[in-house]
This record gives structure tokens, sequence and C-alpha cells, in this order.
């Protein structure tokens, strides 16, 4: 079956892939490209033209990088070789499945699954809620704190993320069943995360993270290009995909580099907080390392993942785990990973 399985990822890697059916992809493809190329353009506020429309759907079906991936990575004007440097997310679904065993992949795709998994780590309590039964653990739950998080159980990028404030009993039970409707695949709920306060410098608002990812080898734990995302305005969440900022890491020192938000834009201090976002020093730098050095060998057959942590008084606690990190770092400075990539994964 794994066999069977494997054969079919590289023969759907070749269709995407191969550089002699680009003409093909392209015209099965351009229609409807087209319509989301629009939107990509006037998304990133640059000015239309055909030209450029044709290039991005061209790029898109000759690469596997998204139309976002065109701009985020500075691919227009690049040649086809220098485009093939970098890792586009479509091309990361295969490469991940050479790293990740499909089977244990569930457990980072439930965000309760990864709590059980790795609850120690988490220094919180965690519940969940997916069925009429769980009304009553979820109102105790509530009642007993006064600010709980709630995401969906299989959300990423912290889309529907929300807070809930303290409540009574006639309220705990309505707010039951109303995020049982806004999540109906379910959800889970979790004790705040009080963050230190050298962290809550960059962006009070939320609860600013590392996503240190992790490549495990017979040899060791290599550390994957970290960086640290923080929030912007009113945002609760600092996920880069959803407005925050990410700003890349030095993984020898955790002396913090340059810093761009999703749209590609470079910022060198925090345009709500005035903090200087280039040439800090992350806390216990050294602590974040070995708990995610530890952490890579828990569930040893998924050997590449992207650990978001938090910085606490009391040390570092994990938020959740990611099975298929994006490889969104290559924008920061617009350099591409594919060999080095490459050479992690010919490693055992």
């Amino acid at each position: 079956m794994k066999t069977e399985k494997k054969r079919k990822s590289y023969f759907w890697y070749f269709l995407n892939h191969s550089r002699f059916l680009t003409p093909i992809r392209y015209l099965r493809n351009k229609e409807k490209l087209h319509k989301a190329a629009e939107k990509t353009i006037a998304e990133f506020g640059r000015p239309y033209s055909e030209e450029l429309c044709r290039d991005m759907v061209w790029k898109y079906c000759r690469h596997m990088t998204s139309l976002k991936e065109y701009f985020k990575y500075g691919l227009e004007g690049k040649t086809p070789k220098q485009i093939e440097e970098f890792v586009g997310s479509r091309e990361l679904r295969f490469w991940v499945s050479r790293f990740n065993d499909p089977d244990k992949r569930n457990i980072f795709s439930n965000k309760y699954d990864t709590y059980l998994t790795f609850k120690k780590y988490y220094k919180r309590q965690v519940i969940k809620a997916d069925n009429p039964e769980d009304e009553e653990p979820f109102k105790r739950f509530v009642l007993s704190h006064e600010k709980v998080s709630v995401k969906p159980l299989n959300g990423q990028s912290g889309a529907g993320v929300r807070w809930i404030q303290a409540c009574d009993d006639g309220e705990a039970y309505k707010l039951f069943y109303q995020l049982m409707n806004d999540y109906p695949k379910g959800f889970v709920a979790e004790e705040p995360i009080e963050q230190c306060k050298d962290m809550k410098a960059f962006h009070p608002q939320s609860v600013n993270t590392l996503r240190i990812t992790s490549i495990l080898h017979k040899d060791g734990v290599r550390i994957w290009h970290p960086f640290m995302r923080c929030g912007m305005g009113d945002a609760i969440v600092d996920n880069y995909c959803t407005g925050g900022l990410m700003i890349l890491i030095d993984p020898d020192t955790g002396v913090t580099q340059n810093c761009i938000d999703n749209l590609g834009r470079p910022y060198e201090t925090h345009p709500d907080t005035g903090k200087t976002l280039k040439g800090c020093q992350i806390p216990r730098w050294d602590e974040a390392l070995e708990l995610v050095r530890e952490l890579a060998r828990v569930v040893p057959k998924i050997r590449y993942v992207g650990w978001d942590l938090a910085l606490t008084d009391t040390g570092w606690v994990v938020v959740e785990g990611n099975s298929r990190p994006s490889m969104m770092q290559q924008g920061v400075n617009k350099e591409g990973y594919k060999k080095e990539f490459k050479r992690e994964l010919r490693k055992k």
C-alpha cells in the first residue's frame, strides 16, 4: 500500500513539475488562474497589466509556486534557474511526504491530539468540544477562568481564534452552542498564555511566538531557519498569514534579523509600539532550542515539524505543532532553500 502511495506521489509530482508539460498545464488552467492572478495583483497593490498576469500564471504552472509567492519571493524578472532555487508551497507538499509518515500526521492536524501527545510541554489546560456531551465540561472550564482562548479543532494560520471573557452559567450554555455552530468540526478551549514582558513589548495585544522548525536525523536535530511572529493593530493573533509580522532569527545567537509583513513590505520598527525589530536578543534562546530538540524526538516518524513556542515568566511553552510548516521565510531576504532542503532530505 505504501509503495503504491509513493508511486502516485511521484506521478503527481511529475505531472505538476515537469517542464515539458508546462504548456499543457498553462492551457488547461489559464482562464481560472488569470482571474486569481488579477485578485492577487490587486491584493499586493501592483498596477495591473496583461503581461504581468500571464507571467504569474506561467510561473505558477512551471515552478509549483503559488500566485502570492510570485510577489513574496520576488519572482518577477527571475530566470527559471533562479526560481528553481525556491521551494514553492505546492512543491513542499510532495517533499514533506518524504520526511513525514502519513499515518502519524493526524497527530498534528487535530489540535487536541497534538495537546495529548505533547501535554507536558503545554503547561496549561486544554479541553476539546465536538459534540453536545461536551457542554458540561466546557461550562465548568469557562466558569473557572476569567479568560479563555478558543480555536477550531483543525484550524490553521490563526484563523478562527477568539477570546472568551468570564460569563455566568446561562451565558456559558448559549456560548457553547454558538461555538458548536461556528465550528461544526469542533474546537478546543485553552487557558490563556501569559507571555513575559520582553515578548509582550513587541505587541501587547497578541501572544508573540517563535516558529522553530526541526528536522530529525539519526545524528541529531537540525534547526531550520527560525523566525518570530508578532501581531499588528488590534490583532489578537501573531500569524504572518493573517496580517502579522515575520522576523528572521539567527539560529546560532537568537538575535532578530530582517522583518517583513504578509505583502513583503520591510519593517525596521513595529508600526504600533515603535519597538526596534532588528538586532533584538530573544530571551532564553538556548532553552528554546533545547526544548525543540526534545520535542522533535517525541514522534520520530514525523521528522519535519514547525513548533510554535511562547515565552512565559517561567519558561517556554508549546503553542502548537505543524507537520507541514511552510517555507515562507524565503520571502524575507528573497533567498531560496531548495538545495539546502534536498540535502537534509537525503539524510536519514
